[in-house]
Protein backbone atom coordinates (compact mmCIF):
# COMPACT_ATOMS: atom_id res chain seq x y z
CA UNK A 1 0.00 0.00 0.00
CA UNK A 2 1.17 3.53 -0.77
CA UNK A 3 0.01 6.88 0.50
CA UNK A 4 -2.75 8.21 -1.78
CA UNK A 5 -2.70 11.83 -2.91
CA UNK A 6 -5.35 14.48 -2.45
CA UNK A 7 -6.24 17.60 -4.39
CA UNK A 8 -6.90 20.34 -1.86
CA UNK A 9 -9.04 22.49 -4.17
CA UNK A 10 -11.64 19.74 -4.66
CA UNK A 11 -11.09 17.61 -1.58
CA UNK A 12 -10.90 14.57 -3.86
CA UNK A 13 -8.38 11.78 -4.10
CA UNK A 14 -6.63 11.03 -7.40
CA UNK A 15 -6.40 7.49 -8.79
CA UNK A 16 -5.86 5.47 -11.92
CA UNK A 17 -8.81 3.17 -12.68
CA UNK A 18 -7.23 -0.06 -13.91
CA UNK A 19 -9.21 -3.09 -15.07
CA UNK A 20 -7.89 -6.23 -13.40
CA UNK A 21 -8.50 -8.59 -16.32
CA UNK A 22 -7.14 -6.46 -19.18
CA UNK A 23 -4.60 -4.09 -17.58
CA UNK A 24 -6.32 -1.18 -19.33
CA UNK A 25 -6.97 2.15 -17.66
CA UNK A 26 -9.97 4.41 -18.23
CA UNK A 27 -9.06 7.77 -19.69
CA UNK A 28 -10.80 10.92 -20.86
CA UNK A 29 -9.20 12.47 -23.92
CA UNK A 30 -8.88 16.14 -24.72
CA UNK A 31 -12.53 16.36 -25.82
CA UNK A 32 -13.92 14.48 -22.81
CA UNK A 33 -14.56 11.19 -24.65
CA UNK A 34 -14.15 8.15 -22.41
CA UNK A 35 -11.91 5.39 -23.72
CA UNK A 36 -9.08 3.17 -22.48
CA UNK A 37 -5.30 3.23 -22.51
CA UNK A 38 -2.32 1.31 -21.16
CA UNK A 39 -0.47 4.50 -20.23
CA UNK A 40 0.09 6.12 -16.86
CA UNK A 41 -0.40 9.75 -17.89
CA UNK A 42 -2.48 12.66 -16.70
CA UNK A 43 -5.47 11.87 -18.90
CA UNK A 44 -5.79 8.49 -17.19
CA UNK A 45 -6.11 10.06 -13.71
CA UNK A 46 -9.55 10.36 -12.11
CA UNK A 47 -10.68 12.44 -9.16
CA UNK A 48 -12.91 10.76 -6.54
CA UNK A 49 -14.94 13.35 -4.64
CA UNK A 50 -17.32 12.13 -1.95
CA UNK A 51 -20.84 13.47 -2.20
CA UNK A 52 -22.54 15.28 0.66
CA UNK A 53 -25.32 12.68 0.88
CA UNK A 54 -23.58 10.82 3.69
CA UNK A 55 -24.07 7.39 2.08
CA UNK A 56 -20.52 6.80 0.83
CA UNK A 57 -21.23 7.72 -2.79
CA UNK A 58 -18.73 9.47 -5.04
CA UNK A 59 -18.57 11.70 -8.07
CA UNK A 60 -15.81 10.52 -10.43
CA UNK A 61 -14.28 13.27 -12.53
CA UNK A 62 -11.32 13.33 -14.97
CA UNK A 63 -8.34 15.11 -13.44
CA UNK A 64 -7.80 17.21 -16.58
CA UNK A 65 -11.54 17.93 -17.08
CA UNK A 66 -12.91 19.09 -13.75
CA UNK A 67 -16.18 20.17 -15.42
CA UNK A 68 -17.04 16.60 -16.50
CA UNK A 69 -18.31 13.68 -14.39
CA UNK A 70 -18.56 9.99 -15.18
CA UNK A 71 -22.20 9.17 -15.81
CA UNK A 72 -24.20 5.95 -16.17
CA UNK A 73 -27.12 5.80 -18.62
CA UNK A 74 -30.10 3.40 -18.31
CA UNK A 75 -29.10 1.20 -21.24
CA UNK A 76 -25.61 0.54 -19.89
CA UNK A 77 -23.77 3.27 -21.77
CA UNK A 78 -21.10 5.19 -19.84
CA UNK A 79 -19.92 8.66 -20.71
CA UNK A 80 -19.11 12.00 -19.11
CA UNK A 81 -21.55 14.85 -18.55
CA UNK A 82 -21.41 18.26 -16.92
CA UNK A 83 -24.03 17.27 -14.34
CA UNK A 84 -23.79 16.30 -10.69
CA UNK A 85 -27.02 14.40 -10.26
CA UNK A 86 -28.02 10.83 -9.53
CA UNK A 87 -26.70 9.39 -12.78
CA UNK A 88 -23.24 10.64 -11.80
CA UNK A 89 -23.22 9.03 -8.34
CA UNK A 90 -21.19 5.86 -7.82
CA UNK A 91 -20.83 3.46 -4.92
CA UNK A 92 -17.46 1.81 -4.27
CA UNK A 93 -17.20 -1.55 -2.54
CA UNK A 94 -14.11 -3.60 -1.85
CA UNK A 95 -13.96 -6.89 -3.71
CA UNK A 96 -13.04 -9.61 -1.23
CA UNK A 97 -11.87 -11.91 -4.05
CA UNK A 98 -9.88 -9.21 -5.82
CA UNK A 99 -6.29 -9.37 -6.97
CA UNK A 100 -5.05 -6.70 -4.53
CA UNK A 101 -6.21 -4.87 -1.42
CA UNK A 102 -7.15 -1.98 -3.70
CA UNK A 103 -9.60 -3.99 -5.84
CA UNK A 104 -13.12 -2.57 -5.84
CA UNK A 105 -16.39 -2.78 -7.70
CA UNK A 106 -18.03 0.46 -8.84
CA UNK A 107 -21.82 0.52 -8.86
CA UNK A 108 -24.11 3.15 -10.35
CA UNK A 109 -26.38 4.34 -7.57
CA UNK A 110 -29.21 5.36 -9.89
CA UNK A 111 -29.42 2.14 -11.92
CA UNK A 112 -27.80 -0.44 -9.61
CA UNK A 113 -25.51 -1.51 -12.46
CA UNK A 114 -21.81 -2.27 -12.16
CA UNK A 115 -19.06 -0.64 -14.19
CA UNK A 116 -17.26 -3.16 -16.39
CA UNK A 117 -14.72 -3.36 -19.20
CA UNK A 118 -15.31 -6.16 -21.70
CA UNK A 119 -12.80 -8.05 -23.86
CA UNK A 120 -13.03 -5.44 -26.62
CA UNK A 121 -12.14 -2.60 -24.26
CA UNK A 122 -15.69 -1.22 -24.28
CA UNK A 123 -16.77 0.49 -21.06
CA UNK A 124 -20.34 -0.10 -19.92
CA UNK A 125 -22.46 -1.13 -16.95
CA UNK A 126 -24.11 -4.50 -16.37
CA UNK A 127 -26.70 -6.03 -14.06
CA UNK A 128 -25.57 -7.55 -10.78
CA UNK A 129 -26.29 -11.14 -11.88
CA UNK A 130 -23.67 -10.78 -14.64
CA UNK A 131 -20.86 -9.92 -12.23
CA UNK A 132 -17.38 -11.25 -13.05
CA UNK A 133 -13.78 -10.09 -12.87
CA UNK A 134 -14.63 -7.71 -15.72
CA UNK A 135 -16.20 -5.57 -12.99
CA UNK A 136 -13.09 -5.54 -10.82
CA UNK A 137 -11.05 -2.37 -10.72
CA UNK A 138 -7.74 -1.59 -9.06
CA UNK A 139 -7.46 1.91 -7.64
CA UNK A 140 -3.84 2.94 -8.16
CA UNK A 141 -2.65 6.17 -6.58
CA UNK A 142 -2.12 8.83 -9.26
CA UNK A 143 1.46 9.43 -8.18
CA UNK A 144 2.14 5.65 -8.06
CA UNK A 145 3.77 6.11 -4.65
CA UNK A 146 6.37 8.58 -5.94
CA UNK A 147 7.18 11.73 -3.99
CA UNK A 148 9.58 14.61 -3.72
CA UNK A 149 10.91 14.88 -0.17
CA UNK A 150 10.93 18.63 0.37
CA UNK A 151 12.59 20.08 3.48
CA UNK A 152 10.35 23.03 4.27
CA UNK A 153 12.78 24.81 6.58
CA UNK A 154 15.66 24.69 4.08
CA UNK A 155 13.61 24.81 0.86
CA UNK A 156 15.60 21.89 -0.52
CA UNK A 157 14.79 18.45 -1.92
CA UNK A 158 16.37 15.15 -0.97
CA UNK A 159 18.03 13.58 -3.98
CA UNK A 160 20.70 11.07 -4.97
CA UNK A 161 22.97 10.31 -7.90
CA UNK A 162 22.82 7.30 -10.21
CA UNK A 163 25.50 5.59 -8.12
CA UNK A 164 24.24 3.99 -4.90
CA UNK A 165 27.74 4.22 -3.38
CA UNK A 166 27.29 7.97 -2.95
CA UNK A 167 25.16 9.14 -0.01
CA UNK A 168 22.01 11.21 -0.58
CA UNK A 169 22.31 14.97 -0.66
CA UNK A 170 20.05 17.97 -1.21
CA UNK A 171 19.20 20.09 -4.22
CA UNK A 172 17.37 23.36 -4.83
CA UNK A 173 15.34 22.10 -7.79
CA UNK A 174 12.69 19.46 -8.43
CA UNK A 175 14.45 17.06 -10.78
CA UNK A 176 14.55 13.40 -11.72
CA UNK A 177 17.04 12.40 -9.04
CA UNK A 178 14.81 13.87 -6.33
CA UNK A 179 11.93 11.41 -6.84
CA UNK A 180 11.43 8.72 -4.18
CA UNK A 181 9.10 5.73 -4.07
CA UNK A 182 7.45 5.21 -0.68
CA UNK A 183 5.73 1.96 0.19
CA UNK A 184 4.17 0.82 3.42
CA UNK A 185 5.52 -2.35 4.97
CA UNK A 186 3.20 -5.39 4.86
CA UNK A 187 3.03 -5.36 8.65
CA UNK A 188 3.24 -2.45 11.04
CA UNK A 189 3.30 1.25 10.28
CA UNK A 190 6.77 1.61 8.79
CA UNK A 191 7.68 2.66 5.25
CA UNK A 192 10.51 1.98 2.87
CA UNK A 193 11.92 4.88 0.84
CA UNK A 194 13.50 3.91 -2.48
CA UNK A 195 15.16 6.15 -5.05
CA UNK A 196 13.42 6.21 -8.40
CA UNK A 197 16.71 6.89 -10.23
CA UNK A 198 19.02 4.15 -8.88
CA UNK A 199 16.51 1.87 -7.06
CA UNK A 200 18.54 2.13 -3.87
CA UNK A 201 16.78 2.02 -0.50
CA UNK A 202 17.35 4.83 1.98
CA UNK A 203 18.78 3.31 5.13
CA UNK A 204 20.32 4.28 8.44
CA UNK A 205 24.12 4.17 8.49
CA UNK A 206 25.88 2.04 11.14
CA UNK A 207 26.88 5.17 13.09
CA UNK A 208 23.17 6.16 13.35
CA UNK A 209 24.00 9.77 12.37
CA UNK A 210 24.01 9.49 8.57
CA UNK A 211 22.02 7.85 5.79
CA UNK A 212 23.20 5.69 2.91
CA UNK A 213 21.69 3.80 -0.03
CA UNK A 214 21.53 0.07 -0.57
CA UNK A 215 20.11 -2.07 -3.36
CA UNK A 216 19.34 -4.81 -0.84
CA UNK A 217 15.83 -4.83 0.53
CA UNK A 218 14.04 -5.92 3.70
CA UNK A 219 16.78 -4.65 6.01
CA UNK A 220 15.67 -3.38 9.45
CA UNK A 221 17.64 -0.15 8.95
CA UNK A 222 15.49 0.65 5.90
CA UNK A 223 12.31 1.07 7.93
CA UNK A 224 11.10 4.63 8.41
CA UNK A 225 8.14 6.12 10.27
CA UNK A 226 6.10 9.23 9.51
CA UNK A 227 4.80 11.55 12.21
CA UNK A 228 2.58 14.51 11.50
CA UNK A 229 4.01 17.84 12.64
CA UNK A 230 1.49 19.65 14.87
CA UNK A 231 2.19 23.16 13.53
CA UNK A 232 2.65 23.29 9.77
CA UNK A 233 1.21 20.11 8.27
CA UNK A 234 4.60 18.61 7.44
CA UNK A 235 5.87 15.22 8.56
CA UNK A 236 8.84 14.12 10.60
CA UNK A 237 10.63 11.09 9.14
CA UNK A 238 12.13 8.97 11.89
CA UNK A 239 14.39 5.94 11.70
CA UNK A 240 14.23 2.74 13.72
CA UNK A 241 16.71 4.31 16.18
CA UNK A 242 14.35 7.21 16.83
CA UNK A 243 16.53 9.77 15.05
CA UNK A 244 14.96 12.15 12.57
CA UNK A 245 15.94 12.72 8.95
CA UNK A 246 17.32 16.27 8.77
CA UNK A 247 18.77 18.73 6.27
CA UNK A 248 21.34 21.24 7.54
CA UNK A 249 21.70 24.85 6.42
CA UNK A 250 24.55 23.73 4.16
CA UNK A 251 22.27 21.11 2.60
CA UNK A 252 23.87 18.08 4.27
CA UNK A 253 21.59 15.13 5.01
CA UNK A 254 21.95 13.50 8.41
CA UNK A 255 20.08 11.91 11.30
CA UNK A 256 19.24 14.32 14.12
CA UNK A 257 18.63 12.94 17.58
CA UNK A 258 16.19 14.53 20.01
CA UNK A 259 18.77 16.35 22.09
CA UNK A 260 21.37 17.36 19.52
CA UNK A 261 20.07 20.82 18.68
CA UNK A 262 19.72 21.94 22.28
CA UNK A 263 15.96 22.43 22.14
CA UNK A 264 13.31 20.84 24.28
CA UNK A 265 11.69 19.23 21.27
CA UNK A 266 13.89 18.52 18.29
CA UNK A 267 10.95 17.82 15.95
CA UNK A 268 10.15 21.55 16.05
CA UNK A 269 13.45 22.18 14.26
CA UNK A 270 13.02 23.41 10.70
CA UNK A 271 15.69 20.94 9.64
CA UNK A 272 13.39 17.97 10.25
CA UNK A 273 10.16 19.26 8.71
CA UNK A 274 9.55 17.41 5.44
CA UNK A 275 6.71 17.77 2.98
CA UNK A 276 5.68 14.77 0.90
CA UNK A 277 5.05 16.29 -2.53
CA UNK A 278 3.39 13.78 -4.92
CA UNK A 279 5.17 13.30 -8.24
CA UNK A 280 2.25 13.51 -10.62
CA UNK A 281 2.33 11.93 -14.09
CA UNK A 282 3.24 13.95 -17.14
CA UNK A 283 0.22 15.51 -18.73
CA UNK A 284 -1.04 18.12 -21.14
CA UNK A 285 -4.19 19.85 -20.03
CA UNK A 286 -7.03 20.75 -22.33
CA UNK A 287 -6.17 24.44 -21.92
CA UNK A 288 -2.61 23.78 -23.01
CA UNK A 289 -3.78 21.84 -26.06
CA UNK A 290 -6.13 24.69 -26.96
CA UNK A 291 -3.31 27.18 -26.41
CA UNK A 292 -0.95 25.24 -28.68
CA UNK A 293 -3.65 25.04 -31.33
CA UNK A 294 -4.20 28.78 -30.99
CA UNK A 295 -0.48 29.45 -31.41
CA UNK A 296 -0.36 27.26 -34.52
CA UNK A 297 -3.40 28.88 -36.10
CA UNK A 298 -2.24 32.37 -35.18
CA UNK A 299 1.25 31.87 -36.59
CA UNK A 300 -0.17 30.37 -39.80
CA UNK A 301 -2.60 33.26 -40.29
CA UNK A 302 0.11 35.85 -39.69
CA UNK A 303 2.47 33.93 -41.98
CA UNK A 304 -0.05 34.00 -44.84
CA UNK A 305 -0.84 37.66 -44.24
CA UNK A 306 2.77 38.85 -44.01
CA UNK A 307 3.61 38.78 -47.78
CA UNK A 308 0.50 40.82 -48.57
CA UNK A 309 1.26 43.21 -45.72
CA UNK A 310 4.77 43.72 -47.10
CA UNK A 311 3.43 44.33 -50.60
CA UNK A 312 0.83 46.76 -49.26
CA UNK A 313 3.51 48.64 -47.33
CA UNK A 314 5.67 48.96 -50.47
CA UNK A 315 2.70 50.32 -52.44
CA UNK A 316 1.87 52.79 -49.66
CA UNK A 317 5.38 54.23 -49.94
CA UNK A 318 4.76 55.03 -53.59
CA UNK A 319 6.37 52.07 -55.37
CA UNK A 320 3.43 50.97 -57.52
CA UNK A 321 2.92 49.17 -60.82
CA UNK A 322 1.73 52.42 -62.40
CA UNK A 323 4.88 54.33 -61.57
CA UNK A 324 5.87 56.55 -58.69
CA UNK A 325 3.34 59.28 -57.86
CA UNK A 326 4.73 62.78 -57.58
CA UNK A 327 5.14 64.00 -54.02
CA UNK A 328 5.18 60.50 -52.53
CA UNK A 329 7.83 59.24 -50.16
CA UNK A 330 9.32 57.11 -52.94
CA UNK A 331 9.58 60.08 -55.32
CA UNK A 332 11.31 62.26 -52.74
CA UNK A 333 13.79 59.60 -51.68
CA UNK A 334 14.59 58.49 -55.22
CA UNK A 335 15.20 62.11 -56.21
CA UNK A 336 17.58 62.50 -53.28
CA UNK A 337 19.46 59.31 -54.10
CA UNK A 338 19.66 60.20 -57.82
CA UNK A 339 21.28 63.54 -57.00
CA UNK A 340 23.85 61.89 -54.76
CA UNK A 341 24.74 59.36 -57.50
CA UNK A 342 25.01 61.87 -60.33
CA UNK A 343 21.45 61.72 -61.67
CA UNK A 344 20.84 57.94 -61.81
CA UNK A 345 19.68 55.20 -59.44
CA UNK A 346 22.20 52.37 -58.84
CA UNK A 347 20.70 49.02 -59.92
CA UNK A 348 21.42 47.22 -56.63
CA UNK A 349 20.16 49.79 -54.16
CA UNK A 350 17.07 49.41 -51.94
CA UNK A 351 14.94 51.77 -53.97
CA UNK A 352 15.51 49.77 -57.14
CA UNK A 353 14.49 46.60 -55.27
CA UNK A 354 11.38 48.25 -53.84
CA UNK A 355 10.40 49.55 -57.26
CA UNK A 356 10.80 46.04 -58.66
CA UNK A 357 8.56 44.65 -55.90
CA UNK A 358 5.99 47.36 -56.52
CA UNK A 359 5.82 46.53 -60.22
CA UNK A 360 6.36 42.75 -60.32
CA UNK A 361 5.39 41.64 -56.81
CA UNK A 362 7.46 39.72 -54.27
CA UNK A 363 8.23 36.68 -56.37
CA UNK A 364 8.44 33.14 -55.01
CA UNK A 365 11.65 33.58 -53.02
CA UNK A 366 10.64 36.80 -51.27
CA UNK A 367 7.09 35.49 -50.74
CA UNK A 368 8.44 32.36 -48.99
CA UNK A 369 10.82 34.40 -46.86
CA UNK A 370 8.03 36.75 -45.79
CA UNK A 371 5.77 33.77 -45.00
CA UNK A 372 8.40 32.12 -42.75
CA UNK A 373 9.19 35.37 -40.95
CA UNK A 374 5.47 35.97 -40.40
CA UNK A 375 4.96 32.48 -38.94
CA UNK A 376 7.85 32.93 -36.51
CA UNK A 377 6.67 36.34 -35.35
CA UNK A 378 3.10 35.05 -35.09
CA UNK A 379 4.12 32.14 -32.87
CA UNK A 380 6.14 34.40 -30.58
CA UNK A 381 3.43 37.05 -30.33
CA UNK A 382 0.57 34.60 -29.68
CA UNK A 383 2.61 32.69 -27.12
CA UNK A 384 3.33 35.89 -25.20
CA UNK A 385 -0.36 36.73 -25.27
CA UNK A 386 -1.36 33.30 -23.93
CA UNK A 387 1.29 33.44 -21.21
CA UNK A 388 0.01 36.88 -20.22
CA UNK A 389 -3.59 35.67 -19.86
CA UNK A 390 -2.47 32.52 -18.03
CA UNK A 391 -3.31 29.73 -20.50
CA UNK A 392 0.33 28.63 -20.75
CA UNK A 393 1.19 29.09 -17.10
CA UNK A 394 3.47 26.28 -16.00
CA UNK A 395 3.59 24.83 -12.49
CA UNK A 396 7.33 24.89 -11.79
CA UNK A 397 7.01 24.21 -8.07
CA UNK A 398 5.04 21.05 -7.21
CA UNK A 399 4.77 22.30 -3.61
CA UNK A 400 2.25 24.92 -4.73
CA UNK A 401 0.20 22.63 -6.97
CA UNK A 402 -2.38 21.93 -4.26
CA UNK A 403 -1.81 18.16 -4.47
CA UNK A 404 -0.62 16.63 -1.21
CA UNK A 405 -0.14 13.23 0.37
CA UNK A 406 -3.38 12.04 1.95
CA UNK A 407 -3.50 12.33 5.71
CA UNK A 408 -5.61 9.17 5.89
CA UNK A 409 -3.68 5.96 5.49
CA UNK A 410 -5.29 4.12 2.60
CA UNK A 411 -7.49 7.09 1.67
CA UNK A 412 -11.04 6.30 0.63
CA UNK A 413 -10.21 2.59 0.50
CA UNK A 414 -9.84 2.49 4.27
CA UNK A 415 -13.52 3.37 4.66
CA UNK A 416 -14.92 0.77 2.27
CA UNK A 417 -16.46 -2.53 3.32
CA UNK A 418 -16.18 -5.72 1.32
CA UNK A 419 -19.30 -6.37 -0.73
CA UNK A 420 -20.52 -9.87 0.03
CA UNK A 421 -24.13 -9.75 -1.09
CA UNK A 422 -24.96 -7.95 -4.29
CA UNK A 423 -28.06 -7.86 -6.39
CA UNK A 424 -29.83 -5.27 -4.28
CA UNK A 425 -33.19 -4.16 -5.68
CA UNK A 426 -33.18 -1.34 -8.17
CA UNK A 427 -33.59 2.19 -6.90
CA UNK A 428 -37.03 3.74 -7.15
CA UNK A 429 -35.54 6.50 -9.31
CA UNK A 430 -36.87 6.76 -12.86
CA UNK A 431 -36.70 9.55 -15.37
CA UNK A 432 -39.64 10.80 -17.33
CA UNK A 433 -40.58 9.13 -20.59
CA UNK A 434 -39.14 11.89 -22.75
CA UNK A 435 -35.73 11.54 -21.05
CA UNK A 436 -35.69 7.79 -21.69
CA UNK A 437 -36.76 8.21 -25.32
CA UNK A 438 -34.00 10.75 -25.93
CA UNK A 439 -31.27 8.70 -24.26
CA UNK A 440 -29.90 7.30 -27.50
CA UNK A 441 -29.83 10.76 -29.08
CA UNK A 442 -27.62 12.38 -26.46
CA UNK A 443 -24.32 13.73 -27.74
CA UNK A 444 -20.99 13.70 -25.95
CA UNK A 445 -20.76 16.70 -23.63
CA UNK A 446 -17.35 17.72 -24.92
CA UNK A 447 -18.82 18.25 -28.37
CA UNK A 448 -22.03 19.85 -27.09
CA UNK A 449 -21.67 23.07 -25.14
CA UNK A 450 -25.22 22.62 -23.83
CA UNK A 451 -24.32 19.39 -22.13
CA UNK A 452 -25.84 20.61 -18.90
CA UNK A 453 -29.20 19.90 -20.54
CA UNK A 454 -28.47 16.18 -20.88
CA UNK A 455 -30.74 15.52 -17.97
CA UNK A 456 -32.51 17.86 -15.56
CA UNK A 457 -32.14 18.08 -11.83
CA UNK A 458 -33.70 15.04 -10.26
CA UNK A 459 -34.91 14.21 -6.77
CA UNK A 460 -32.66 12.36 -4.38
CA UNK A 461 -32.37 8.66 -5.06
CA UNK A 462 -34.06 6.28 -2.70
CA UNK A 463 -32.06 3.07 -2.67
CA UNK A 464 -33.42 -0.09 -1.04
CA UNK A 465 -30.73 -2.34 0.38
CA UNK A 466 -31.15 -5.92 1.41
CA UNK A 467 -29.70 -7.22 4.63
CA UNK A 468 -26.57 -8.54 2.94
CA UNK A 469 -25.42 -5.14 1.71
CA UNK A 470 -23.16 -3.41 4.22
CA UNK A 471 -23.83 0.26 5.00
CA UNK A 472 -20.84 2.52 5.49
CA UNK A 473 -22.67 5.83 5.55
CA UNK A 474 -21.39 6.94 8.96
CA UNK A 475 -17.77 6.33 8.02
CA UNK A 476 -18.26 7.98 4.64
CA UNK A 477 -19.81 11.04 6.24
CA UNK A 478 -16.85 11.37 8.60
CA UNK A 479 -14.51 10.98 5.68
CA UNK A 480 -16.27 13.73 3.72
CA UNK A 481 -16.03 16.09 6.67
CA UNK A 482 -12.29 15.41 6.83
CA UNK A 483 -11.93 16.29 3.16
CA UNK A 484 -13.81 19.56 3.60
CA UNK A 485 -11.68 20.63 6.52
CA UNK A 486 -8.45 19.93 4.67
CA UNK A 487 -9.29 22.26 1.81
CA UNK A 488 -10.69 25.10 3.91
CA UNK A 489 -8.64 25.44 7.07
CA UNK A 490 -5.09 24.57 8.06
CA UNK A 491 -5.98 25.11 11.71
CA UNK A 492 -8.51 22.29 11.58
CA UNK A 493 -5.83 19.99 10.25
CA UNK A 494 -3.58 21.07 13.11
CA UNK A 495 -6.30 20.22 15.63
CA UNK A 496 -6.36 16.68 14.27
CA UNK A 497 -2.63 16.22 14.82
CA UNK A 498 -3.10 13.71 17.64
CA UNK A 499 -5.17 11.46 15.39
CA UNK A 500 -2.66 11.81 12.56
CA UNK A 501 0.25 10.88 14.81
CA UNK A 502 -1.57 7.69 15.69
CA UNK A 503 -2.16 7.05 12.01
CA UNK A 504 1.41 7.57 10.89
CA UNK A 505 3.52 6.25 13.73
CA UNK A 506 3.09 3.54 16.36
CA UNK A 507 2.80 4.87 19.87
Amino acid sequence: MVLPCEERSSGGELYFLCSTHSNLRIRANVFGYVNTSRKYKGWEVWRFVESNRGDGTFFISPWEHSQFYLSSFPGGRVNTTRNQHSWELWKLEKESNGTTDNTVTIRSLAHNRFLQLDEDGYLSTIESYCLSNKCWWNLESANLGKYYLHCMGRNKQLRCSKNTDKPPYSTDTFEVGAVWYMQKAPEGDSFTIRSDVNKGYLQLAPNCTQVTLSTESSLPTQQWYLRHHPNNGSVVITSVSGGMLACSVEGLISILQDDEDGSANAQESSATNWQLVPKMPDTTSGKQVAACAGISVGSLVLGIATPYLVLGLVHSLGFTAHGIPAGSFAAKEMSRVAKSYGGSIPPGCWFATLQSIGVLGLGSTRFTLAFVVGCVFGAVIFRLILVFIGLLEQQNNPCTSGIVASESMGGILSNLDSSVGRGAPRSTFARNEQDLNDENQLSFPAMNQDATEVHPAVPEVEVHRNNSTMDTSSMASSRFNDFSSISTSRSVADNRSARLVNGYHPQ
